[in-house]
C-alpha cells in the first residue's frame, strides 16, 4: 500500500465505523420508541444529554445566542432549537422537519371484543395507510400513553392526573392468518383483509381469563365493558398502580421483534417504523453534533410532528398553528416576517428505493438505489414542495461538506398517484421555502421496513452540512 493512499483508507475505515455506530444507535432509538409518545420521550433523552433545556409553552421565553432548548406538545410532538453564536431576532431559520407517527393498529375506546368461540379479542382501528397484511402472524405488544389518577378521595383538591408511558414489551396480541385450505384463491387473487372483521387481534383464552377473574368486565374496579380486565391489570402492574386508577389511554399495537442490522455483510437495517423514525434520529443527531454553531447567524431547528400519517390536521400536527407560534416566539415576535424569507425547511421523510422485483414501478430515469444516498423528491403538482432554488441550496451545502457525497432524484410515474409530506403543508401555512428529501427504503408502511445501514449516517451528514453552510449560501445568493 502506497503512502499516498493511507489517509483515504483510514478515512474510509473511520467512516465505516461511524456508519456502523449510527445504524446500531438508530436500532436502539426505534426499539425504545414503539409509539409517538415514546419517540418524543427518547428524543428528550437525547437532547437533555446534549445540554438542551426544556421550555414550556405556557411560559414566556427569553432567548439569547448559543442557547439550546426544546418544547413538546401533547407528548407526541417535539420542537428543538439551537441559536447560533451570531444569531439575533430577525435572522433566518435552518429547519429540518420530520414526523414521529407510523401506520399501526390502535385500540378502540371500547376494546373488549368477545368472539363466538373461546377466545378473547380486542377491537382496533387502523391508523394511517398501513400494509395491513404485514400485521398478520406477528407477535404484537401494546404501548402508548395512559392517564392515571393519583391521590385519595374523589374531590378535585385531592386528586391528580398524570400522563404515564407504558410498553408491555411481551407478545400479548396476535392476528392469525386464515389457512390456505380455507382460502384457496389467496395466492392468485390477492389478500385483502376486511379491516373491521379480520384485523381484531387475539388476546387470550376466554375460559382461562374467566377462571382467573381477568376476563371481560367482572372486576367492578374497572370501567365496565370497556376493556378486558386482564389487559387493564397487566398495564396497571407495569405502571405500579391500581386498575381503577387508569382513566383512559392512547394505546397502539407494535411488533415485538427488535430492529436489527441485517444482511450477509450488515448492509441493511430491518426495522419497524423506519417511516419516519429514521429521519427523526438523523435530524436530532445532526442538530446535536453539527459543527459551527458558535459562528452561525441562524437559529437551527428540528420539528418532529405527530399525525403526519393521517393528514397532519391536529393541534400537534404540521397543519396546526403550532409551527407559526413557535417560530414567532423564536424570532421574538416583531422580526418574524423578515426571518421567513431567509429560512429553509428541509422536510425529511423516507423515499421509495427501486425494488429489484418491481423495477417497473419506478420511472426509468428516477430509480433511487437503497445505497445511493438521500433522495430529493419532486412533484410538479406540489405533493412535494421542492423547487430548483431549494434543491440547489441543499445540493451545494452537501458539496461544500463532501464533494464526493451523492444525492438522488425521484419523481413518481405519471400513471401513479403521488404521496405527500409535511413539506407542502408547512410551505403553505408558514410560507417557508421548502425542499422534500428522504432516505430510500423498501416496504414503506409495512410493519417491518428495510433501509440501508448507511442511511442514518448519510442523513446526519446531509443535515449537518445544511446547518453549517446554508446561512452563508443564502446570504450570498442573488434572488429576484
Amino acid at each position: 500500500m502506497s503512502t499516498s493512499s493511507a489517509p483515504s483508507v483510514a478515512a474510509a475505515a473511520a467512516a465505516a465505523w461511524k456508519t456502523a455506530d449510527l445504524s446500531q444507535q438508530l436500532c436502539e432509538f426505534v426499539n425504545r420508541s414503539p409509539s409517538p409518545f415514546h419517540a418524543v420521550a427518547e428524543s428528550r433523552r437525547m437532547l437533555e444529554a446534549a445540554g438542551f433545556a426544556q421550555l414550556r409553552e405556557d411560559q414566556s421565553w427569553s432567548l439569547r445566542p448559543n442557547q439550546k432548548g426544546f418544547v413538546t406538545r401533547n407528548g407526541s410532538t417535539i420542537f428543538a432549537f439551537a441559536t447560533g453564536g451570531k444569531w439575533k431576532p430577525g435572522n433566518g431559520f435552518s429547519i429540518v422537519g420530520a414526523h414521529t407517527d407510523s401506520p399501526c393498529l390502535r385500540l378502540k375506546p371500547v376494546s373488549l371484543r368477545e368472539s363466538a368461540g373461546e377466545l378473547l379479542q380486542c377491537g382496533v382501528e387502523t391508523y394511517g395507510g398501513g400494509l395491513w397484511y404485514s400485521w398478520f402472524d406477528r407477535d404484537l405488544t401494546v404501548a402508548g400513553r395512559v392517564i392515571v389518577r393519583s391521590g385519595s378521595g374523589g374531590s378535585s383538591d385531592s386528586s391528580r392526573l398524570t400522563e404515564r408511558l407504558v410498553n408491555l414489551e411481551a407478545p400479548v396480541f396476535k392476528v392469525p392468518s386464515l389457512a390456505i385450505h380455507l382460502n384457496r384463491t389467496v395466492n392468485d387473487e390477492g389478500f385483502a383483509p376486511n379491516k373491521e372483521n379480520h384485523l381484531a387481534p387475539i388476546l387470550c383464552r376466554k375460559l382461562a381469563a374467566d377462571a382467573s377473574g381477568a376476563g371481560t368486565g367482572s372486576d367492578t374496579s374497572a370501567p365496565p365493558q370497556r376493556h378486558p380486565v386482564g389487559l387493564l391489570a397487566r398495564i396497571a402492574e407495569k405502571l405500579g398502580c391500581q386498575p381503577a386508577d387508569i382513566l383512559d389511554w392512547d394505546l397502539y399495537l407494535a411488533d415485538t421483534q427488535p430492529a436489527a442490522v441485517t444482511g450477509l455483510n450488515g448492509d441493511f437495517v430491518s426495522s419497524p417504523r423506519l417511516d419516519n423514525l429514521l429521519s427523526c434520529y438523523s435530524a436530532l443527531t445532526a442538530l446535536i453534533e453539527a459543527p459551527g454553531l458558535e459562528s452561525d447567524p441562524n437559529c437551527r431547528v428540528v420539528c418532529l410532528y405527530d399525525h403526519e400519517e393521517i393528514g397532519s390536521e391536529s393541534a400537534q400536527g404540521a397543519g396546526s398553528a403550532l409551527t407559526l407560534h413557535f417560530l414567532r416566539r423564536l424570532s421574538q415576535g416583531a422580526e418574524f416576517e423578515t426571518a421567513v424569507p431567509k429560512s429553509l425547511l428541509v422536510s425529511a421523510d423516507v423515499a421509495h428505493a427501486v425494488h429489484p422485483n418491481y423495477e417497473e414501478k419506478h420511472e426509468r430515469k428516477h430509480r433511487p438505489s437503497l445505497f445511493g444516498g438521500v433522495v430529493i423528491k419532486e412533484n410538479a403538482n406540489q405533493r412535494y414542495a421542492t423547487n430548483c432554488l431549494t434543491s440547489s441550496l441543499l445540493r451545494e451545502c452537501l458539496r461544500l461538506s463532501d464533494p464526493a457525497a451523492q444525492l438522488q432524484d425521484f419523481v413518481i410515474r405519471q400513471d401513479m398517484a403521488c404521496g405527500s409530506t409535511i413539506g407542502p403543508i408547512l410551505a403553505a401555512k408558514v410560507g417557508l421555502p421548502t425542499i422534500d428529501v428522504g432516505s430510500p427504503i423498501f416496504g414503506m408502511h409495512s410493519i417491518r421496513e428495510t433501509g440501508a445501514a448507511a442511511a442514518p449516517g448519510q442523513g446526519v451528514q446531509l443535515f449537518s452540512a445544511f446547518f453549517k453552510h446554508f446561512p452563508a449560501l443564502r446570504e450570498a445568493m442573488e434572488t429576484q
